[in-house]
């Protein structure tokens, strides 16, 4: 942002030292007498309004440059249509750049040298004093304005401060309350599946088999909760589960009565970390999904990367008719949080019903970040079509 605005003030600088050029060169050959004359106007005005480019960059310089042809046609009586307007631009330049403690030196030196200037004139002291005040008084216009600048810019330092502030503090917040309602009804489920098992004990081995998986998924998903508490909480080396933990996703799938079939295609040797991260994500989610929804189906999960983009999809048939099928209840944002997750990598996703009654989640995530799908739909063969 500050490099643009760089550029449009040079562009800025340029426009209008060449309609000042312009003007003064074409007056002052106009009112030359002759030919000597008007090529001495015109490279005085060469030589007054051509460094102001550069007045930005290096002020002082060109204030003794600006002021040295000034003086200098004053001097010679060259015709000229600007005047003292080179002088005064090249005095705002140095108020507005130049450190405090010499802006009224600049200031007064300005004025000096516009008096010594006017003095060397046809115009009357009174005039060219009025000047000189002029010359001084740019100086220190410019030097405010820095100064407004300084202070605006760190007015708007200290509010994204403030802002980053208090998002931290909302995260610690939410972090907080995490930990403490889910965190306590996970914990409560497991305690209760000790229960289960002195009920089922040496009696019904299949109870006990389900407590046990009860309690592994509560494990999990108290881990789980830690990384994502540690993660809201910007903790420095908090873990991150990426396409390394997919298996184990798959696994409890199929703990939960689903036959899951994991299929890798292509993949690249180093996987983006945040991509890794959010697939890993996206696939637990539509996991979730399965086992609540359609347990007990047959699932197959595919991965593989075209083209530099990785391609995943989790599709699962209707729920078998000859075991129980129970619904759970959802939040409703189990498909919406996986978009927006896919669409902050540039991705897309699309999720619903297939032919059969069954159901697919497909991704398509770019490996450069740079780079942003337009559509989901395969184009060509592909492990996850």
């Amino acid at each position: 942002m500050r490099a643009r605005l760089r550029g449009d003030k040079r562009w800025f600088d340029i426009g209008a030292v060449v309609v000042l050029l312009i003007a003064d060169a074409g007056a002052a050959s106009a009112l030359s007498a002759d030919a000597r004359e008007a090529v001495a106007a015109v490279a005085f005005a060469f030589l007054v309004h051509g460094p102001l480019v550069q007045r930005r960059r290096w002020p002082v310089a060109v204030a003794v440059l600006v002021a040295a042809g000034v003086i200098g046609r004053s001097l010679l009586d060259v015709p000229n249509l600007t005047a003292e307007l080179p002088l005064l631009l090249a005095a705002h330049a140095l108020g507005t750049v130049a450190p405090q403690q010499h802006r009224f030196p600049i200031a007064a030196l300005a004025g000096v040298v516009a008096v010594a200037c006017a003095l060397s004139g046809s115009t009357g002291p009174s005039g060219w004093l009025l000047t000189g005040v002029a010359v001084a008084g740019a100086c220190l216009v410019g030097a405010e304005h820095r100064r407004y600048s300084e202070l605006l810019r760190r007015s708007l330092r200290e509010q994204r401060g403030r802002r980053a502030r208090e998002l931290a503090d909302e995260r610690t917040r939410i972090a907080a309350d995490l930990h403490d309602v889910v965190g306590h009804h996970l914990s409560a489920i497991s305690v209760q599946t000790y229960l289960l098992d002195d009920l089922a004990r040496g009696q019904q081995p299949e109870l006990a088999r389900a407590a046990s998986g009860i309690r592994e998924s509560g494990r999990r998903a108290v881990t789980e909760l830690g990384d994502l508490v540690a993660e809201l909480r910007s903790e420095i080396g908090a873990p991150r589960h990426g396409v390394d933990g997919i298996p184990e996703l798959v696994r409890a799938a199929g703990v939960a009565g689903n036959d899951v079939e994991l299929r890798f295609g292509e993949m690249p040797e180093t996987l983006p970390a945040e991509v890794g991260v959010e697939t890993y994500r996206v696939l637990r989610e539509a996991l979730t999904n399965v086992v609540k929804h359609s347990s007990p189906t047959r699932v197959v999960v595919q991965l593989g990367a075209v083209g530099g983009v990785l391609r995943v999809t989790v599709a699962n048939d209707r729920c078998r008719t000859d075991r129980p099928r129970r619904l759970f209840p959802g939040t409703g944002f189990g498909v919406r949080g996986m978009r927006e997750r896919v669409r902050r990598l540039g991705g897309r996703l699309e999720a619903g019903r297939v032919a059969g009654g069954g159901y697919r989640v497909r991704a398509m995530i770019p490996l450069d970040a740079n780079r942003e799908v337009e559509s989901v739909v395969d184009r060509g063969s592909c492990c996850c079509s």
